[in-house]
């Protein structure tokens, strides 16, 4: 995997959940042109080993940034009263995607700042 691209052109956007009141984050599948599975609902949720398989892995360091950031203060990490609660997650999990190289935990002041909503300038850009 590449730094700074996702796997398959697929995306992290944010949806109301089905099952229970409030905001998940969820792979849009961009061919599919429809939602694909949410963070958290698999074994790869961000706790023991990551996976070696690069899809995996990309939702398995989505699910842990998510642990890590701990938006909610302790409570379920991967649901959200907000749709702006869901968006902030969903960038917080899309740049720790494009930042892995094996090493998948925020520093302090990442967690901090992209708690805040700060959104890190796309690489490469100018």
């Amino acid at each position: 995997m590449a730094k700074g691209k996702l796997i398959a052109k697929y995306k992290l956007v944010a949806a109301r959940a089905v099952c229970e009141p409030g905001w998940r984050v969820f792979w849009w599948l961009t061919d599919e042109q429809e939602i694909g599975a949410a963070l958290g609902d698999s074994r790869l949720d961000g706790t023991g080993t990551p996976p070696a398989d690069a899809e995996e892995r990309e939702h398995w360091v989505a699910c842990k940034a998510l642990r890590v950031a701990d938006l909610n203060n302790g409570e379920d990490p991967f649901l959200f009263a907000t749709e702006a609660e869901a968006k902030k997650a969903a960038a917080i999990a899309g740049s720790a995607i494009r930042r892995d190289e094996g090493a998948s935990r925020l520093l302090d002041w990442e967690k901090k700042a992209l708690a805040a909503g700060w959104i890190p300038p796309e690489q490469g850009k100018k």
